[in-house]
């Protein structure tokens, strides 16, 4: 039988607030590829390497924010932001206004 859980491994799931609103934050995310962080809706997941890393944790949460304020457009609207930055710049960030916010 496969075990879903194995996936978290070590991982440690804790609850956090950003404003009055609840965040899953779960910690040593291992299994993620490539990032140091990754967000979806309030679960925030961060690898070991970067669960102390300040900047990392508040880049996640302005990803939350932008989930409650785009609602459910905006997970389309982050793929459409990364596929347009990915085909004009090679790399899914660098023109993604979704990761680096406003100028």
């Amino acid at each position: 039988m496969l075990n879903l859980w194995s996936m978290w491994g070590n991982a440690g799931v804790t609850w956090r607030w950003n404003g009055g609103n609840p965040i899953v934050l779960v910690e040593n995310a291992n299994y993620i590829n490539g990032n140091d962080g990754l967000t979806l809706g309030h679960f925030a997941f961060l690898k070991e390497s970067a669960v102390t890393d300040a900047d990392t944790y508040h880049h996640e949460l302005a990803h939350v924010d932008q989930h409650d304020i785009l609602g459910e457009a905006y997970l389309p609207l982050h793929i459409l932001a990364q596929a347009y930055s990915f085909a004009r710049t090679g790399h899914y960030a660098k023109a993604n206004p979704l990761e680096h916010g406003p100028p």
